[in-house]
């Protein structure tokens, strides 16, 4: 089992290492006698009794001037799987809620990470308490090291796959699913690094937690990293809002033109709500009567498409509007048969 290591400054992309002249688990790296040197220790398990430490080759030098100055930590995590010479990782981290950062939840000693299973126990935060009115940010960055390699280790059907889940603390329910990433033969992302800040309007007041979840469906290595920074771990890009439940923040109110237009006889109409309301979707004739209702209920924010079927109407223009709130909208369409 092969050694990997991360290291590097805040807000700076970090450099992977691999340790080829030490193996085991439970990596710990620590100063050396001067502040020139830095060394990983492992604990060895693999060869029988009795157990050992293990001390790597000099990595590199951390200066003084590098050394934490005040209390204020973000933290992170990250999954790892390693496919012969290949890593592809995915961190989650820089979580924070109405000002407070949110941490991971501690990992036993006693644990070994050596499946899928093992490692996705780890990848979860603690509790997260959230309202309607949260300010609500987090952080992820994902990648891999070889192109070249991950080309010759992702062949055929194999895929690796990374995602965020919003879980309900209480139910287990999946509130929100974010930053889906698969890696195949033909999707290969070389880097990435987004930040992201969650409209919470909508989520009523519930206790919530962040997981991130891998899955592969081939015989692979796993490793798990522990980051902790006094500034942001992953390094902050410009912020994109999403929904609480992982689609795009809906900011306006919205009537698309039909599709296909014209038509015969059937059609798709969509539209997009800011703002929780009942709705109703009517289609009219050219002189105003009223033909159809196509919705009349009470719709959360969201975006929606209705099919429509003209197939008993005659050939002309009709008529559809929208009224939710104190929007209200029309458009033309037109039948051909």
């Amino acid at each position: 089992m092969r050694t990997i290591v991360k290291y590097g400054l805040p807000i700076i992309l970090l450099t992977v290492r691999l340790l080829d002249d030490v193996t085991g688990q439970q990596v710990q790296v620590s100063n050396g006698t001067t502040n020139t040197n830095m060394y990983c220790i492992t604990y060895e398990h693999n060869t029988g009794v009795p157990y050992y430490f293990e001390r790597s080759n000099n990595l590199d030098s951390y200066y003084q001037s590098h050394k934490i100055t005040n209390n204020f930590f973000s933290s992170g995590r990250e999954g790892i799987v390693t496919v012969d010479s290949s890593e592809f990782y995915f961190a989650l981290g820089d979580i924070e809620v109405d000002g407070q950062t949110i941490n991971f939840i501690e990992i036993p000693d006693t644990l070994d990470v050596n499946n899928l299973n093992s490692i996705n126990q780890c990848l979860i935060t603690e509790t997260i308490t959230l309202s309607d009115n949260s300010s609500f940010l987090y952080s992820v960055q994902y990648g891999l090291n070889d192109s070249v390699s991950a080309v010759q280790a992702i062949t055929g059907d194999r895929f690796i796959n990374f995602k965020v889940l919003l879980i309900d603390d209480v139910t287990g329910q999946t509130i929100g699913e974010y930053d889906d990433v698969t890696y195949t033969q033909n999707n290969l992302y070389q880097y990435n690094n987004i930040s992201y800040q969650v409209n919470t309007q909508g989520i009523g007041n519930r206790t919530a937690r962040l997981k991130l979840v891998l899955d592969n469906n081939f015989e692979s290595e796993y490793s798990l990293s522990r980051i902790f920074a006094n500034e942001s771990v992953l390094g902050k890009t410009t912020i994109k809002q999403i929904s609480y439940s992982g689609g795009e923040v809906i900011k306006s109110y919205e009537l698309s033109q039909n599709y296909p237009n014209p038509f015969n006889p059937t059609t798709t109409i969509k539209f997009q709500i800011p703002k929780a309301g009942n709705v109703t979707l009517k289609i009219y004739d050219i002189l105003g009567n009223e033909i159809t209702t196509l919705v009349d209920e009470f719709k959360e924010v969201g975006k929606f498409e209705v099919n429509f079927n003209a197939s008993s109407l005659a050939s002309g223009v009709y008529i559809y509007r929208l009224n939710v709130n104190d929007y209200v909208n029309v458009n033309k369409m037109v039948l051909l048969k």
